[in-house]
């Protein structure tokens, strides 16, 4: 668990430094629903920006319809983070996505809205989610080559979120941690021969 926290933690700070420029040179889409269907195999899709390359990652149709496949061949790590420009008197967000792991190392997602952070991670055979500030909490198991369907819902104002797992929910009012990460949406791999897909990723904002 220490170990998963690490090399978590060291590439969100990677990503502080990487993503200032990210932010300042490109302009936020007031919406993300993107499902990879208008890229062409092998292009890295511009709604995302690669804060640490790694050897895998790009478009693809091998697990099925297009989607975001990215990994590493040998042990280390690649970050990928996406800007949307969320209503700022949001007092809820959903994050939506489907993934798919070829292998047990290390994936993560994390949604950051104004320093509030949701985690989601696929590691070993299991799925853990984030409660608080440092721990994470298992919710479930996974099996590779297998599409999941995730959904965190995320209450602003009470700092808590759900989050559901293929129609069946795996957490209740967990506690959000706070991340100081200019960007809402990140997914990185950790480990080697280590491969994950993704497809059909949104994130809606809803306000009173």
């Amino acid at each position: 668990m220490k170990q998963i926290k690490r090399v978590f933690l060291l590439s969100l700070i990677l990503v502080v430094v990487f993503s200032l420029n990210f932010v300042t040179a490109s302009a936020a889409p007031k919406e993300f629903n993107e499902n990879f269907q208008k890229y062409d195999a092998g292009s890295y899709p511009t709604c995302f920006m690669p804060f640490n390359a790694g050897a895998i990652q790009g478009v693809s149709s091998e697990y099925g319809s297009k989607a975001f496949v990215i990994g590493n061949e040998e042990f280390g790590f690649t970050d990928h983070g996406a800007m949307v420009d969320i209503d700022p008197d949001a007092t809820s967000l959903t994050l939506s996505f489907k993934i798919l792991m070829t292998g047990e190392g290390q994936t993560a997602t994390a949604l950051i809205h104004n320093g509030v952070a949701v985690q989601v991670m696929f590691v070993g055979g299991g799925i853990m989610a984030s409660s608080g500030q440092e721990d994470f909490v298992p919710v479930g198991a996974y099996s590779t080559e297998t599409w999941y369907r995730v959904i965190a819902k995320v209450d602003l104002v009470n700092e808590t979120y759900d989050l559901i797992i293929d129609d069946v929910k795996v957490a209740d009012d967990f506690e959000v941690s706070h991340q100081p990460i200019p960007v809402n949406l990140l997914v990185g791999t950790y480990g080697a021969d280590n491969t994950a897909a993704f497809d059909n990723m949104s994130i809606k904002s809803k306000s009173k």
